[in-house]
């Protein structure tokens, strides 16, 4: 289960394994993906979309939730720590579904005494009935002060909140930190090596499933949810894989042929090396690179569901242990994910400013030692899933070898198309916050780009 000895018994139900959650994660700071897992795991007869529902929208929500609570909180002595934890998941079920909350407040009423004892129950009663009376009244739109308005309002560390009003102004911050907030839509992307796009689409009309077809690739489908196509054994079947579409932008910028020598060096879990191998499976040599040998047996894993084949390699990706060069290479390189926090809301309390000029540095180090195997001629796309500029252009900007290409419309629509010659994709256009760039590599050109 977890590293500390457990002092709970399975069944919970859904409200205290949705709390047992939090509270380990506020503990850790671990991923939440992990976290929700081990707890769903050791019970079972939870249901596990009601238990993420509760958990994420606490987290989402957080900074919000406080402040109402302490603006509903009338006691003399400050608040215990479980019992803010508790409220803010019975806050968020309440807001989230308002024609039931008067019936869900006795049910949380009730499952404070197993979970935090009889004297929390009066406390928690008035409290949330407190909130049905004055849920009109505890809106943070009145704050003054701009930073604290819209990171109380939306939930964000008032330090992310400062650098994008200095990066992009207030109206642009707040579409971002709207939609960053929504709860995301499933895509999936089809596997023409198991069928083509119409049979697929098919199967989606015969499940029942409705779907959109994608602005940005034409492999991808957005979906209510997944669930049916799962218990359709889908997956298991390797007819289709999850993927936003903004995670396709990279490997349809290297436009693979037959033949090329196609390198990803940060490639687990392997969604954009599996994505490579499906366009295109006449690749002269395909190798998959990552320095955590687990996350590779989970590329491995992936390969063997959709039908696809390729090397793996164990390896640090700012010391490739290749002597021969590579055509094609991707450095879809670790990042901050700020792009794609509304499918993991736990980022923004496991980030910091300080870890953004650590992922910068990373980033330069992985793109230099990428383009020392890139040979003469050849294209490397660097990417992200963050949409702040300091992991993206300047890391770019500060690669004086970067000659960059601006892509055709017929690969990305121009509507993704930056004037500096990059892709980039942020929440309010629908896909995840995303930055790719083109380059290539000229004959003669040295390390150093003399």
């Amino acid at each position: 289960m977890s590293r500390k000895k457990i002092s709970v018994t399975a069944p919970l139900g859904e409200r205290p394994l949705a709390f047992q959650v939090v509270l380990e994660f506020e503990k850790t700071r671990e991923r939440l993906d992990s976290v929700e897992q081990r707890w769903l795991e050791f019970d079972p007869s939870a249901r596990p979309r009601q238990v993420r529902r509760l958990v994420r929208g606490a987290i989402r929500h957080r900074m919000l939730l406080d402040w109402q609570i302490g603006r509903l909180y009338k006691g003399k002595h400050q608040m215990e720590k479980k019992t803010k934890l508790w409220l803010r998941l019975a806050l968020f079920d309440l807001s989230d579904e308002r024609d039931e909350a008067p019936r869900r407040v006795n049910g949380w009423v009730q499952d404070t005494r197993d979970v935090l004892g009889e004297r929390a129950v009066r406390l928690v009663n008035a409290m949330l009935r407190g909130y049905l009376r004055e849920e009109d009244k505890l809106d943070p739109a009145r704050i003054g002060d701009t930073v604290e308005r819209l990171a109380i309002s939306y939930s964000f560390p008032r330090w992310m909140v400062s650098h994008y009003l200095e990066t992009w102004g207030e109206d642009f911050t707040e579409e971002i930190l709207i939609n960053l907030n929504r709860t995301p839509q499933p895509v999936l992307r089809h596997n023409p090596r198991k069928m083509d796009r119409q049979h697929f689409e098919r199967e989606l009309e015969a499940l029942g499933i409705p779907y959109r077809r994608s602005a940005l690739s034409t492999r991808h489908f957005k979906v209510d949810s997944i669930r049916k196509i799962e218990e359709a054994e889908g997956f298991d079947a390797g007819f289709c894989s999850v993927q936003d579409e903004s995670a396709s932008v990279p490997v349809r910028l290297l436009d693979l042929k037959a033949g090329d020598r196609f390198l990803d060096v940060c490639a687990a879990p392997g969604g954009k090396f599996t994505q490579a191998l499906e366009e295109q499976p006449d690749l002269k040599i395909a190798v998959a690179v990552d320095n955590d040998l687990n996350r590779l047996r989970t590329v491995r894993g992936n390969m063997k569901r959709l039908g696809v084949e390729g090397f793996l390699v164990a390896a640090d990706a700012r010391a490739l242990p290749f002597r021969k060069s590579f055509n094609k290479i991707l450095a879809d390189v670790p990042c901050s994910a700020q792009g794609i926090i509304r499918k993991h809301p736990d980022i923004k309390w496991r980030r910091s400013r300080n870890e953004m000029e650590a992922f910068a540095t990373l980033q330069r180090e992985i793109l230099q030692s990428a383009w020392e195997h890139l040979e003469d001629d050849g294209r490397l796309v660097y990417s992200t899933c963050s949409i702040d500029p300091m992991e993206n252009e300047a890391v770019v900007e500060g690669f004086k070898e970067a000659r960059l290409i601006k892509p055709p419309e017929r690969v990305i629509p121009e509507l993704f198309h930056s004037g500096e010659g990059y892709i980039r994709t942020f929440p309010q256009q629908g896909p995840d916050g995303s930055f790719a760039a083109l380059m290539e590599k000229k004959a003669g050109e040295t390390a150093d780009g003399s």
